[in-house]
């Protein structure tokens, strides 16, 4: 039984920024993760490291999942895109694909999700074989690990 699918690397940027598309190639089919959102640069706060970049603030995030067809003909299928997380006030916390593979053995994908701020992170376990009829993915398990 091994785990088959796609470790996330997308060219070295894995955080799902408002604006970020990634398809994730599962044999012969394709599915995206892409989010909604709008992001803006936090002017009160300062980089607690040198060189480090501003922080963000993210309001009215989305996170969208849909399957868009074969890998011969990619097509996506906005209409049919699954609204996996909405968050309206995000704050600073930066959501980042982990994993996307069969876990559960159903064939289909399933999702591992960081979520981090500045106070720690979270794990958040999407399974397509405890998805309800219609939906790809269903939200079964969120573990938190707090710092400070």
């Amino acid at each position: 039984y091994g785990i088959q699918g796609y470790i996330s690397e997308y060219h070295g940027k894995d955080e799902l920024l408002p604006g970020t598309y990634t398809e994730i190639d599962f044999g012969k089919q394709i599915y995206a993760i892409y989010a909604t959102g709008q992001v803006m640069v936090d002017k009160a706060q300062t980089p607690a490291i040198a060189g480090e970049g501003p922080y963000l603030l993210i309001r009215d995030y989305k996170l969208f999942y849909t399957e868009i067809g074969s890998s011969n003909k990619p097509q996506l299928l906005a209409q049919k895109a699954e609204l996996v997380l909405n968050k309206p006030e995000r704050g600073s916390a930066i959501l980042a694909l982990d994993f996307a593979g069969d876990l559960d053995g159903d064939g289909l994908p399933d999702l591992l999700l960081n979520e981090s701020d500045t106070y720690g992170s979270s794990t958040l376990l999407f399974l397509s074989s405890k998805a309800e009829s219609g939906f790809l993915l269903k939200l079964v398990r969120k573990v938190v690990q707090a710092c400070c």
